[in-house]
C-alpha cells in the first residue's frame, strides 16, 4: 500500500486531494503473498499482481522510512545531508510525487510541510458488508481535517469510522535481512530470540521476522544484537489482527479495497494501513 534544498513551501497534501500516486504501506496479517486458490488464468494474474504490488509496496515503505530517517538524524538539506540525494533520486524512479518526498524529509523533523508540528492519530473503521476491519495510522498537524477526509473516503467505498482496534494486538517488530546474516544459525536464533522475549520468529529467504510485545522489542533487538551480531532493518511497533477475526479476501472485496486505498494515498497525512486480512 512516498527535492529542493531547502524545501519549498508547498499546499500540505491533506488540504485537499491532488494527483499523487504514492504506494501506503499496507500491513495485513501474513507476511506471505495472498494467498488464491484454484488454477484458473484469473487467479494466476491476481497471484502474480499481488506478489508485484506487494514487492513495490514494501519498496516504497522503505524508502519512506529512509528519508525520514535520513532527514532526522542528517537535517532536511540534501546539499549538507549526503544520505539524502540517494534516496530522493531513487523515491523518484519510483514514482513518488515530488510532494511525497519533501513530506517524508518535513516529517524526519516533526513538522509538516507548513512547519506545523506533527501529532498521531489512529482511526478505526469496518467494511461491515465484507467483514473487514482496519487500523489507519496518521502524523498529522490537523486533526479534525484529516478524520473529515477519512470519513468521506470510508463513506464513498461504503465503509465507517468505528471502534476496531480490539481485533487487533499491538505488537514489536524487527525485521533484519538475510544479505546481512548469511551464515545465520536458525536454532540459535530461535533459542536466543525466545530466552529474549520474541513471541514469534519467520525465517524467510530475504528477510527474518521477529515479533515481541511492544515493551520488549528494544531488549530483544539489543540482545540479538549483543549475542548474534544481528543489526535489525527495522524496529517498529505494529497492529497485528487477532487469529479469529481474520477474513480472506474475495476478488470483488479485493477490489474494492484497492480503491478505498488509492483514495487514500491522497491524503499525505496517512501512513499506514493496517487490515485483518490474509
Amino acid at each position: 500500500m512516498p527535492l529542493s534544498a531547502p524545501l519549498r513551501p508547498l499546499l500540505p497534501a491533506a488540504q485537499g486531494y491532488g494527483r499523487c500516486t504514492r504506494r501506503l504501506p499496507v500491513r495485513s496479517f501474513t507476511t506471505s503473498p495472498v494467498k488464491l486458490s484454484g488454477h484458473s488464468r484469473w487467479a494466476k494474474i491476481k497471484h502474480d499482481k499481488g506478489k508485484a504490488d506487494k514487492a513495490k509496496s514494501k519498496t516504497r515503505s522503505f524508502i519512506t522510512q529512509e528519508l525520514i530517517a535520513a532527514s532526522k538524524y542528517g537535517g532536511p538539506d540534501p546539499a549538507l545531508n549526503p544520505r539524502l540525494p540517494a534516496l530522493i533520486a531513487n523515491a523518484k524512479k519510483l514514482g513518488f510525487p515530488k510532494p511525497s518526498i519533501e513530506a517524508a524529509i518535513a516529517r524526519g523533523q516533526g513538522i509538516s510541510l507548513s512547519g506545523r508540528a506533527l501529532e498521531p492519530m489512529t482511526v478505526d473503521f469496518m467494511f461491515p458488508d465484507l467483514n473487514v476491519a482496519g487500523l489507519i495510522e496518521c502524523q498529522t498537524d490537523n486533526k479534525a481535517r484529516t478524520m473529515q477526509h477519512i470519513r468521506d473516503a470510508l463513506k464513498h467505498h461504503d465503509g465507517t469510522a468505528t471502534p476496531a482496534s480490539y481485533m487487533f494486538d499491538r505488537r514489536g517488530k524487527l525485521v533484519f535481512l538475510r544479505t546481512e546474516i548469511p551464515n545465520l544459525d536458525e536454532n540459535k536464533l530461535f533459542e536466543v530470540a525466545v530466552e529474549a522475549g520474541a513471541e514469534d520468529i519467520d525465517v524467510g529467504t530475504e528477510e527474518v521476522v521477529v515479533l515481541t510485545s511492544p515493551n520488549e522489542v528494544a531488549a530483544v533487538a539489543e540482545l540479538l544484537t549483543a549475542q548474534l551480531g544481528m543489526k535489525p532493518e527495522r524496529q517498529e511497533l505494529v497492529w497485528e489482527p487477532k487469529e479469529d477475526a481474520t477474513v480472506e479476501l474475495t476478488s470483488e472485496s479485493n477490489d474494492r479495497l484497492e480503491r478505498f486505498l488509492e483514495r487514500l494515498e491522497y491524503d499525505g497525512s496517512v501512513q499506514e494501513v493496517h487490515l485483518n486480512t490474509i
